[in-house]
């Protein structure tokens, strides 16, 4: 395990490999526009269209997210959680020669400093373990064993029990962890309960007999979550990948999604939500995404759109798109535009999510996307957001 540690504010990286100064700078995208269109502050998943292990967090205003990419540790930043992959981006930390499956990455706000903890050369039983720490960088006892696979649904691939990600709530504290074979359909998210008061010792551990969240609602193996609330601390949310489509293997993206708590006090994450389903923004995030009903047809989509203010917009094409892959032709106003590139994302009803920008007059705009003959969208939900 690698560890790196940064000063509050300035994220100031202090690590022996290399030292820079990283300076969180504001979205350019995070510009809101007032709710002129039906349903203003929803989105639809996924947040990010490739990556996975994802670890958010929500300080000073700001969401920060860090993933596996094989190589660094990369950070994003931005004041929406549901727009991270427009935000700002830094890599942090290149890994040095002779490590290898560099993976899952955390930020962490100890004291006041910033640490990033990475995995690194995983080998041997994939089993869950604790151990005390004297100092954030610092391990001070022999590692205590509190999982290994025993269930069905932990072992029925692979008995993989890893990614813990510890949650507490109204005094109790729960690990959330990830059971089974990542590259199948069969990933899931366990948990275990701390009944006792000593974390140290493994029978004070209780795992639940069933996945706590699992495939379903054509969601296929959902995992690695990490936990963070809504701006104004009101919701929880988990942030987790799954695979794009049945059976992808290693082909995930990450997603995004409320959860509760039930009576007992134990988290209730549901489901996970299909990628079709509109789904409201986190409480206290200002509204920027709007549905906008338009004209469509199999290959073209018409719609209008009123700005207050004449500019650069943003606008997030979220498509399925079972055809060719082909760069959209788009019109604003009845002049030719950069139109957004939408991928092929497989006959599974798989949705993605494509980016392009577009000036925008003051009042009504009417906006064409249309497609060559060799593709066809399946569905398209449009955002538009100002983006200076």
């Amino acid at each position: 395990m690698a560890v790196l540690d940064y000063e509050s504010e300035s994220f100031r990286y202090s690590a022996s490999i290399k030292r820079m100064k990283i300076s969180p700078s504001a979205n350019a995208g995070t510009q809101s526009m007032p709710p002129t269109q039906s349903e203003a502050g929803t989105f639809k998943n996924p947040i990010m269209n490739s990556g996975a292990d994802p670890w958010a967090i929500y300080s000073g205003g700001k969401y920060y997210l860090t993933m596996t990419t094989g190589s660094d540790v990369t950070l994003w930043e931005s004041k929406d959680l549901t727009n991270i992959s427009q935000g700002t981006s830094k890599v942090l930390w290149h890994s040095p020669a002779g490590y290898q499956d560099i993976w899952a990455p955390e930020l962490h706000h100890i004291g006041n400093k910033w640490y990033v903890y990475v995995a690194a050369d995983q080998n041997g039983p994939q089993n869950l373990y604790i151990a005390k720490m004297s100092s954030p960088t610092k391990i001070s006892s022999q590692r205590v064993e509190i999982s290994s696979p025993t269930y069905s649904w932990e072992t029925s691939v692979a008995p993989i029990n890893e990614g813990p990600e510890v949650l507490k709530h109204d005094g109790k504290v729960f690990v959330v962890y990830s059971a089974n074979a990542s590259w199948t359909n069969d990933y899931c998210l366990g948990m275990l309960t701390l009944n006792g008061t000593d974390p140290m010792n493994p029978s004070d551990w209780v795992k639940s007999p069933k996945p706590v969240f699992q495939s379903g609602n054509g969601v296929f193996g959902p995992g690695h979550a990490s936990f963070t609330v809504s701006p104004d601390g009101k919701q929880h949310w988990i942030v987790y990948h799954a695979a794009r489509f049945s059976k992808a293997g290693w082909d995930r993206d990450v997603r995004t999604q409320p959860f509760t708590w039930s009576k007992s006090g134990a988290p209730d994450f549901g489901s996970p939500d299909p990628t079709s389903q509109m789904l409201n923004i986190p409480s206290g995030e200002t509204p920027y995404s709007v549905l906008v009903n338009g004209k469509t047809t199999r290959q073209s989509y018409t719609f209008q759109y009123s700005v207050q203010k004449a500019g650069q917009y943003t606008i997030y094409v979220h498509y399925a798109n079972s055809g060719q892959s082909a760069l959209a032709n788009m019109t604003v106003n009845g002049q030719d535009a950069y139109g957004p590139f939408l991928s092929n994302t497989g006959a599974n009803n798989s949705f993605q999510m494509a980016v392009t920008t577009a000036n925008l007059k003051q009042g009504s705009n009417t906006v064409s996307i249309s497609l060559l003959p060799s593709a066809a969208i399946d569905s398209v939900w449009v955002s538009i957001r100002r983006a200076s």
